[in-house]
């Protein structure tokens, strides 16, 4: 019956979330969207926490795939230079990084 047919979306979507509010829950999300954090350019260059990990910048085709593509890691003295480079762009690059125990993703923004 045409007249009781009823609309609904569904919208598929990896949600970033700032470093400060990754771990709060929100009401009109879905929480399990969550794929990572982001955080200001500048925070991340001031802060010692991001020095002892490892990283790897994805291709943006290459930003749905998962951490088991990646055969080589770099260090934070590495990746600076390419985030450096972004930065100047205007442009905020998605790392993947990773330690002994954890691994995450996160967008550096420019502005």
């Amino acid at each position: 019956d045409i007249n009781n047919i009823k609309q609904k979306l569904c919208f598929k979507a990896n949600l970033f979330y700032s470093k400060n509010d990754f771990n709060n829950k929100f009401d009109l999300i879905n929480n399990e969207c969550k794929k990572g954090s982001f955080i200001k350019y500048e925070d991340f260059i001031e802060s010692d926490s991001f020095k002892n990990y490892k990283y790897y910048m994805p291709h943006r085709y290459d930003w749905v795939s998962t951490f088991n593509i990646v055969d080589f890691w770099l260090n934070y003295d590495e990746v600076i230079k390419m985030v450096n480079t972004y930065y100047n762009l205007k442009k905020s690059p998605l790392l993947w990084l990773k330690d002994s125990s954890t691994s995450s993703w996160l967008f550096i923004t420019f502005n």
